[in-house]
C-alpha cells in the first residue's frame, strides 16, 4: 500500500518539475533506482 501511495504522489510530483525537465529526469531515475535498491535491501 505504501509503495502505491508513495507512486502516486511521485507521479502527481513529476508533473509539477515537469518545467524543470532535466531535474525531473534525473529524480524520476534516482527515486526508480532508490525503490528498487530499498526493497531488494529489505528481502
Amino acid at each position: 500500500m505504501y509503495i502505491i501511495n508513495g507512486m502516486a504522489l511521485f507521479h502527481i510530483h513529476k508533473i509539477q518539475l515537469n518545467k524543470f525537465s532535466t531535474f525531473g529526469v534525473f529524480a524520476e531515475t534516482f527515486f526508480k533506482n532508490f525503490w528498487i535498491f530499498y526493497f531488494t535491501a529489505r528481502r
